[in-house]
């Protein structure tokens, strides 16, 4: 009977100590974690933006300290709105793509010449980064995929 008790206390000794190695250990097929920015922009030196869509533009510029609209006789814009436009920008985080080909970039509408949306960030006259959304897959997310990039990602928003 001791003999038993010793190899049962050995088995769950090292039973325990499976338990503990696999429950500290990285997981590979774990749920993706969205730390990256999609958008690596320092939204401080922003002066202008413009965002285009179908034929339609929309220009806002920041004159002396304020966001105004130069094509709409710089009419301003809210300091608020401009703050939440930029909270939403810098909340876009990188998830594992959903598409990484020209033509899948065409289908979920965030290539050069088939988008829903086009935003174009500048700073001094140079243009910083340009960022296509496009079709929505779900509830409050939208593909999304930048210029100069092959992968599409769908981000909350």
């Amino acid at each position: 009977m001791g003999k038993n008790i010793k190899w049962l206390t050995l088995l769950l000794t090292v039973q325990i100590g499976l338990v503990v190695f696999f429950m500290n250990r990285n997981n590979p097929t774990a749920v993706f974690k969205q730390t990256e920015n999609l958008l690596s922009l320092d939204f401080d030196k922003l002066d202008r933006i413009v965002v285009s869509s179908e034929g339609q533009e929309i220009e806002i510029a920041k004159s002396n300290g304020t966001w105004v609209l130069p094509g709409k006789f710089r009419f301003p814009v809210s300091p608020s709105k401009i703050s939440t436009f930029f909270d939403q920008l810098k909340s876009l985080k990188r998830s594992l793509p959903v598409g990484n080909t020209s033509i899948a970039a065409k289908q979920l509408l965030v290539s050069e010449s088939k988008f829903e949306r086009k935003v174009e960030f500048y700073s001094n006259e140079k243009k910083l980064q340009t960022l296509f959304v496009g079709d929505s897959p779900s509830f409050r997310k939208i593909y999304a995929r930048l210029e100069g990039e092959d992968h599409t990602f769908s981000v909350s928003f």
